[in-house]
């Protein structure tokens, strides 16, 4: 059953992705995935539940994602446990350095994507039954910062997401991770 914080949360995704592709972006470059598939690779992760937002992003993209984000590995075929597990080092990395990075249950994050081995787009797992959560940018200097699905749209990349190894405006780049 969908409640309304969810259908909000589908629709505003969809939305965001019907801005991009009246934009130019090519629809037909990006490829869906099934709940179940959806399921499998959140199960992979040892995560229980996707949130609707989250969910509606595989259904558009999950299993290729085009241009929207080139040079990260994304998907319910790439991102797996590993990736994960590289994720936690990230915020271990952070608690070793005494840097406060305000997740609440980093343990059991869900990893939505990865960039260059260095940074990666998690949703906290205290924040999982949330429709639409805020997503955390982990970068193994042990940095942790927060975005949103808006911010990573193309051509509007900002500077939260790295470029060359260090935080900066990747706008005109062709590549996340540069």
């Amino acid at each position: 059953m969908v409640d309304d914080n969810d259908a909000a949360a589908v629709a505003r995704v969809r939305g965001i992705f019907e801005d991009v592709v009246a934009g130019g972006f090519r629809a037909e470059m990006v490829e869906g995935a099934s709940d179940e598939e959806i399921d499998a690779w959140a199960a992979a992760q040892g995560v229980r539940m996707v949130p609707a937002a989250v969910r509606e992003i595989l259904r558009i993209m999950g299993k290729q994602g085009g241009a929207w984000l080139p040079g990260t590995t994304f998907g319910v075929r790439k991102v797996d446990a590993e990736v994960r597990e590289e994720a936690g080092w990230c915020v271990d990395e952070a608690d070793e350095r005494g840097i406060s990075h305000g997740m609440r249950d980093p343990a059991g994050m869900l990893v939505v994507t990865e960039g260059g081995a260095y940074v990666y787009l998690v949703v906290d797992g205290s924040d999982l039954a949330e429709p639409d959560p805020p997503m955390w940018v982990l970068f193994e200097s042990g940095k942790v910062t927060s975005t949103t699905f808006r911010d990573l749209e193309p051509g509007r990349l900002t500077a939260r997401i790295p470029c060359h190894g260090r935080e900066r405006d990747c706008s005109g780049h062709r590549r996340l991770g540069c």
